[in-house]
């Protein structure tokens, strides 16, 4: 078996093991699925400064927003208006969550952020988001996997050895972009 990566975010992934483009996809964020998915973890979404910050005072700050998700984004604009009546100040808008670390890291402004981003970024200022009663505010991280056909079918039976391997329990997603993998049997 031959695999080959592809790099996208989850919604570009989870549209490619959908329609069997790709047989495994890492995603993150709640998507539905109906055939093999395999919880990895879930991470809590963090406020990130230079300095401590206020919560109450963030629609004052300047916002440091970067190209996510539309699940991450729409798990952001929900509690942003859970929580104030006015929209946040954004003051700059990047490509990548490093980028947008980076940006944080100088001070010129906050950002709301995965937790994995800020790996090696222990200087930073970090709250986890809390809903109204408490609770902090997670994002799941999943393996999604087709495993259509039949179970003596060898093109299955290698996307099931794959996705049922120990290995892939243990994995990581990588910095701000998700991978989906292409199995090819030879």
């Amino acid at each position: 078996m031959e695999l080959k990566v592809l790099t996208g975010f989850s919604k570009e992934v989870y549209k490619s093991v959908y329609n069997q483009d790709v047989h495994v996809g890492f995603v993150r964020g709640d998507y539905k699925w109906a055939d093999r998915k395999l919880l990895l973890f879930e991470e809590s979404i963090c406020v990130v400064s230079k300095d401590a910050v206020d919560l109450q005072e963030l629609p004052n700050l300047p916002r440091i927003d970067y190209e996510t998700d539309p699940l991450f984004l729409a798990l952001l604009e929900n509690w942003w208006t859970g929580h104030y009546a006015q929209p946040p100040m954004v003051g700059m808008e990047v490509d990548k969550a490093d980028t947008c670390t980076e940006m944080v890291a100088n001070g010129l402004g906050y950002a709301i952020l995965p937790r994995f981003v800020l790996k090696g970024k222990e200087h930073l200022f970090t709250q986890a988001l809390t809903d109204k009663h408490g609770k902090t505010i997670e994002q799941s991280a999943a393996l999604v996997a087709r495993c259509f056909g039949h179970h003596g079918d060898q093109h299955f039976s290698g996307r099931k050895k794959l996705v049922d391997s120990p290995i892939l329990s243990k994995y990581r997603i990588g910095r701000d972009r998700h991978i989906a993998w292409l199995a090819h049997d030879d």
